[in-house]
């Protein structure tokens, strides 16, 4: 008997290995196809064990073809009576090659219709119906250049449909593609196996069966040979009982971990569902868990074998794209020496992932081209250390810079080292001479200049410039692509400086995206490195706020520390993306983490939400009305506090960060709520200069 299995493109060698287990031998194979041949028996299994096909076709007829009347001539020719009742029913399929004479599948389809109908009534007097869904026979017809080939569907419908999956999710990947992807990621079933963006649980699921040696089509209820007038029960149900038995005595094996994680409830019990119907409960274990927490087993190495959405469950390309980046920063932090195989819609972001990719198949999921890469997962990049370069100090022009910067160096470097931050500033206008800030982004420096005013002449002014580009040069060995300014003009408004490129940070187990930019940096605020700190250690199991923030940075922490949820005000769509990226960053889950563009007082008008801490801050440009607020009257800060303090829970803390020296609590502030002062405790080690100009408060409900 000659045989056709389709499949995904990409999946054909697969296919073959199976048929030659079958006893079947291969006659041609080609992009979604192989042709072979067989006993009959051969193509029972091809039903009942392939993992990777979509259809298997017995071929009953193959004859040349000139026009669409061809095949209503030839087909009359085929005895139909041999594989279908007189009074049942069938449907047809057709397929036309690229290069096929036909050019109209549909009208195709319906004359080889005709010519089933026409040879039942002339030979019988009855007709066959057609029904298009479970029809009890259907039959397909495929075009290649001038030649047409007609089959009886054995399948009925894609052998995908293992039957253990009602609920698929978003884009979800065909289960005949995931048991692929589990083969050629070379898994070995004795060890741990784990998908941290398991969605459906669609890849643990089929690699539980492997392991079971359970045949995929043993569930299913439906197969297009059972009403087929060829058809042999009795070898059907052998082959059956056979399959039952090797199932019995797979799952005597022993069992390895096989875990699955999602941050989206709703999907966990939706993959949750999904193992209980396929029967293995015992063997796979969901868990709903962010990327963020992802972390390793405890024992022997194993499998990482994943999925990762291609944009449908996030907002945008470039929030993928650090989505990415986040599971390559996790897997590398927790992962090392594991195998790694990442089947993904979007081939271009797979070197995201910082990986050497051993192996790459190039696959296919429905139309959509895919990718398969497969590696050992490597150890972490050591951290980046900085080394301060001996400089002569000598006795011209700038020797104080020099001197400062060295002091400061030998101060902070230890100091960050310790306490595992990359981004700190090394200098904050400590000479009259150099009004400047020069600050650390793990292995970039950014460098800012005020106006001196018209006391210093421009041509003094821009002398003091080039020493001090020139000292952080040679003291930090910095070439001009990591270097970064932001330079003021005399007259203070004005400015011009080099920036446009964005870079990953760390602090602590956080991650941010930091972009220089001609007039400033974005990513975080290196005053409010303590606060976060405070708010990553008192999070944990909280709700959390934050008001006014431009990055989100905050909210990482809060995250990262353990928040139940949490809901940051933007104060632009810009700035929503930027927290968008940062979330993406750090494996941190949309749902559970709100970004809100709105007016602070609008948003907190509405809102009835009671949170367990706020971060309120408060800097020149506060956002209010579409305007930027640039003084601040007591009044105006005590409506703003009683405001925020609505939606403090009784329980909870406020804290208040100031950036502008004219800030001032109104006087029933302090009468009305507990208020304490915190500068000590929340102003960073590298922001001792900024006493006054940083402060921070603490008020909570008085009890």
């Amino acid at each position: 008997m000659n045989f056709i299995t389709t499949c995904a493109g990409g999946l054909e060698k697969l296919i073959v290995t199976e048929v030659l287990g079958w006893g079947g031998v291969i006659e041609e194979m080609e992009t979604g196809l192989v042709r072979w041949s067989g006993p009959s028996a051969s193509g029972y299994r091809a039903c009942l064990w392939s993992r990777f096909g979509s259809r298997v076709l017995l071929v009953i007829d193959e004859f040349d073809l000139g026009s669409v009347q061809d095949v209503y001539d030839q087909a009359t020719r085929i005895p139909w009576e041999d594989h279908l009742a007189a009074g049942g029913c069938f449907a047809v399929d057709c397929h036309l090659g690229s290069d096929a004479v036909l050019t109209h599948n549909r009208f195709a389809a319906l004359r080889l219709k005709d010519a089933i109908v026409d040879r039942f009534r002339d030979r019988t007097g009855r007709r066959p119906d057609v029904q298009l869904k479970r029809p009890d026979v259907r039959f397909h017809l495929s075009v290649r250049d001038n030649r047409g080939t007609v089959a009886v569907d054995l399948s009925g419908e894609s052998l995908h449909r293992r039957g253990y999956r009602h609920h698929g999710g978003e884009a979800p990947l065909k289960e005949s593609l995931a048991a692929a992807i589990i083969t050629l990621s070379g898994w070995d079933p004795a060890t741990p196996l784990i998908d941290p963006l398991c969605g459906s649980g669609t890849l643990l699921i089929e690699a539980a069966l492997m392991r079971a040696d359970v045949a995929p089509g043993l569930e299913r209820t439906y197969f297009g040979f059972q009403k087929w007038v060829g058809h042999q029960e009795q070898l059907w149900q052998e082959l059956v009982d056979e399959a039952m038995a090797r199932e019995e005595q797979g799952q005597r094996n022993t069992w390895p971990p096989l875990l699955g994680y999602d941050a989206d409830p709703e999907m966990v019990a939706v993959a949750r569902q999904n193992v209980s119907r396929a029967g293995c409960d015992e063997q796979i274990t969901i868990t709903c868990r962010e990327l963020s927490r992802l972390h390793g087993e405890d024992g022997a190495m194993g499998w990482v074998v994943c999925n990762p959405p291609y944009g449908e469950r996030l907002s945008s390309t470039e929030t993928v794209r650090y989505l990415y980046r986040c599971l390559g920063n996790r897997l590398r932090e927790s992962f090392s020496g594991w195998h790694l195989a990442l089947f993904t819609g979007r081939p271009e972001y797979a070197d995201l992932l910082q990986i050497s990719w051993r192996e790459t198949w190039r696959l296919y999921n429905g139309p959509l081209p895919c990718a398969l890469y497969v590696a050992t997962i490597p150890a972490p990049d050591p951290a980046f250390c900085w080394r301060v370069a001996a400089v002569d100090e000598g006795g011209g022009e700038g020797r104080d810079l020099v001197n400062r910067l060295k002091k400061n160096l030998e101060k902070r470097l230890p100091w960050s080292r310790q306490e595992e931050i990359e981004c700190f500033r090394i200098y904050d206008r400590d000479l009259p001479d150099y009004n400047v800030v020069i600050e650390i982004f793990r292995k970039w420096v950014f460098i800012k200049e005020f106006s001196s005013g018209k006391a210093v002449c421009e041509q003094v002014a821009d002398q003091r410039w080039k020493t001090v580009v020139g000292t952080v040069r040679s003291l930090l060995g910095v070439g001009r692509d990591r270097l970064f300014f932001a330079r003021y003009r005399r007259d203070g408004r004005s400015q011009r400086g080099k920036g446009g490129r964005k870079v990953e940070v760390g602090e602590g187990t956080a991650r941010y995206l930091v972009e220089f930019t001609p007039g400033t940096v974005w990513g975080f605020d290196l005053d409010q490195r303590s606060v976060r700190r405070y708010i990553h250690d008192h999070a944990a199991g909280k709700s959390f706020l934050s008001l006014a923030d431009r990055d989100g940075a905050a909210a990482v922490q809060a995250a990262l520390g353990g928040a139940d949820k949490t809901v940051t005000l933007a104060a632009s769509p810009e700035a929503a993306g930027r927290m968008a990226e940062n979330y993406a960053l750090n494996g941190l889950y949309a749902k559970n983490h709100h970004i809100v563009v709105a007016d602070v007082h609008r948003w907190l008008a509405q809102e009835d939400g009671q949170y367990d801490l706020i971060l309120l801050t408060i800097r020149h440009g506060f956002q209010e009305g579409g305007e930027k607020r640039r003084t601040f009257s007591p009044e105006w800060c005590g409506e703003l506090i009683d405001t925020v303090m609505r939606r403090l829970r009784t329980t909870g803390s406020l804290l208040c960060a100031v950036h502008e020296r004219s800030f001032t609590f109104a006087q029933h502030v302090s009468e009305r709520y507990w208020c304490r002062q915190r500068d000590r405790m929340l102003l960073p080690r590298d922001a001792e200069r900024r006493a006054g100009r940083c402060r921070f408060w603490e008020v909570r409900h008085k009890r």
